[in-house]
């Protein structure tokens, strides 16, 4: 998005700011894949390196049950928090069907944008848009544990993270 213009101008940070700067926290949800157990230690640690690496950036964090409107749900307001103004920070753990036991993990972010008329004519009032803040994925064989994926999984946090603390 660093990049952007026209309608999703406001969407960028000013000069100076970081991507994290034009969010007000990180809501985050993570879902295992059905009988892999290495996929449900692998949400526990996420979360707790997601709260950490949130408290460091100086940023509210919340984690949230997995929904199917997740990425466009209207959020809460709790404790000063706007939870619908924050990066949704999804991390997904899923059985491919074509490779039984193939293991694809994705972090999928995004963030809402509600378009005006003046941004967008015709558009619908409340209409609510989910824009991609970061998105990337690795797969792992059958038969992988977590130590195995650990070092990987590590990498696409660190970029999630480097990328919010990028400044304009």
């Amino acid at each position: 998005m660093l990049g952007a213009t026209g309608a999703h101008a406001q969407m960028e940070p000013a000069p100076g700011q970081r991507m994290f700067d034009i969010v007000s926290g990180i809501v985050f949800s993570c879902s295992s894949a059905t009988g892999f157990a290495w996929t449900v230690e692998a949400c526990g640690k996420l979360s707790a390196e997601f709260r950490k690496r949130a408290e460091t950036a100086k940023l509210p964090f919340v984690e949230v049950p997995i929904t199917a409107d997740f990425p466009t749900k209207k959020m809460e307001k709790s404790g000063g928090f706007d939870q619908d103004r924050a990066v949704r920070a999804f991390w997904s753990f899923s059985d491919q069907a074509d490779a039984k036991g193939v293991i694809r993990a994705t972090l999928s972010a995004t963030r809402i944008w509600e378009p005006t008329a003046k941004e967008i004519p015709n558009a619908v009032p409340g209409q609510r848009l989910p824009l991609n803040f970061w998105v990337q994925s690795a797969q792992f064989p059958r038969g992988a544990r977590y130590k195995d994926a650990a070092e990987y999984l590590e990498i696409i946090t660190d970029s999630f993270f480097k990328i919010g603390e990028s400044r304009r």
